[in-house]
């Protein structure tokens, strides 16, 4: 696979994959650049990567694919495992969507094999 590296992604070593996606739904829904490092998905407020909003380790976690499309584009969730030790087996779902069904299609074959 051919990664643009940005000068800013120095710092991170094993860019799987990297674009825009939709994360949320509804009102509170942003676009958000994502790089996946590894078991790190981390995004940003935009290409320059000088915001990082928020990162996470997708170790253990899941993937649940939405059937057909929104009028917004491809949705996928991505199902976090939480360490709460008083709720053991909590997931926290983040909903993502992508602008096709083939973008979609790249972040989830990535995301599945790391």
């Amino acid at each position: 696979m051919d990664i643009t590296r940005w000068p800013s992604l120095e710092g991170i070593e094993n860019v799987a994959h990297e674009g825009y996606l939709v994360k949320g739904l509804g009102m509170r829904s942003k676009k958000r650049y994502f790089v996946l490092d590894g078991v790190s998905l981390q995004y940003f407020a935009d290409d320059s990567l000088a915001e990082m909003k928020g990162e996470l380790c997708i170790k253990d976690a899941q993937l649940s694919i939405f059937s057909g499309t929104t009028a917004k584009g491809y949705y996928f969730e991505i199902l976090v495992p939480q360490n709460n030790p008083s709720e053991p087996g909590t997931m926290r779902r983040y909903t993502v969507n992508a602008t096709t069904l083939e973008e979609r299609a790249k972040w989830c074959l990535c995301l599945a094999q790391n």
